[in-house]
């Protein structure tokens, strides 16, 4: 690539880069208002986070009114307020949150920027040119979709993608790795960072394992002894791989556990009367295993 398209390049990146953050930051620097209800329930929750290690909110008025007292986009459980969704996006908020207010507002522009940077090591690694692969991600960065939920900043299309991304990225640098030790230790980062795009949208789960049995039954068909040679050469890291998913799937189930009241519970299925007007969570409900368990589709 010419040093003029590199400079061209390095522009376009950093006017992009300040559109990201311009447009994002102002939202939570505003007494915490976002637009978008999600948004600002996020945004409420990660510092009650930051506070008190907890997505709840206590509110006595709901003693007397049987929990029907919550704003949009939060539910009620035994009078307190929780949020409405899954916690993944949630309490990764509410770590940046601690560290600093300001990086809890930038949670959408960075992790776009880190997306496309993995999105170029990918390309990269797939044999592309440097050329190829900067155009690649400029084709994914003004994608209307990708720019606008970058800087919605607490939505969690662009930070989902961006973990899928991760995982594809430190895959292609375990794969290069020759060190079993530091092998295995990047098989765990990238079961966790795949665990943790999960644990931001459970729901995705159904065409993710689509994609991945789809590939393992092209793989069988096509290249059956390259595929039974590398299970039998990469047990390690496969085991690995699943500890890191377990573990964030582990840490999602505890957090659950502790926000509603049962591991298999989210904010989207507490209970199905919620989501009427003035509806709320009555402390006799019992909602079926079998219908927690289907709360991530």
């Amino acid at each position: 690539m010419s040093l003029l398209k590199k400079i061209v390049l390095a522009t376009l990146a950093l006017v992009y880069g300040a559109s990201l953050f311009s447009l994002a930051i102002p939202f939570a620097t505003r007494d915490g208002l976002f637009v978008s209800p999600d948004e600002h329930a996020t945004w409420t929750f990660a510092r009650r986070i930051a506070e008190t290690g907890i997505a709840q909110i206590e509110e006595t008025r709901n003693i007397s009114l049987d929990g029907s007292l919550h704003p949009r986009s939060t539910v009620t459980v035994n009078d307190v307020i929780v949020p409405a969704g899954f916690l993944g996006l949630t309490y990764l908020a509410g770590v940046f949150f601690f560290v600093s207010p300001l990086l809890a507002a930038c949670v959408g522009p960075l992790f776009c920027i880190l997306g496309l940077f993995a999105l170029y090591k990918i390309v990269r690694f797939l044999g592309a040119s440097q050329e190829f692969a900067a155009w690649t991600v400029v084709a994914l960065a003004i994608h209307p979709a990708w720019w606008y939920y970058s800087i919605r900043s607490l939505m969690p299309n662009v930070p989902f993608v961006a973990l899928l991304l991760g995982t594809g990225w430190v895959t292609t640098i375990a794969l290069k790795s020759k060190q079993t030790v530091s092998r295995c230790l990047l098989w765990i980062l990238i079961g966790s960072l795949f665990g943790s795009a999960l644990a931001i949208r459970p729901s995705e789960w159904v065409w993710i394992l689509g994609c991945l049995f789809a590939g393992v039954c092209y793989l069988i068909q096509a290249h059956k002894n390259v595929l039974r040679e590398t299970l039998s050469k990469r047990k390690k890291e496969i085991a690995c791989f699943l500890f890191g998913v377990g573990l964030m799937g582990g840490l999602v189930l505890a957090l659950q556990s502790s926000v509603y009241g049962s591991p298999l519970t989210t904010g989207y299925t507490v209970d199905q009367s919620v989501w009427e007007v003035g509806g709320s969570i009555s402390r006799d409900t019992v909602v079926p295993w079998y219908e927690k368990l289907f709360a991530i589709m």
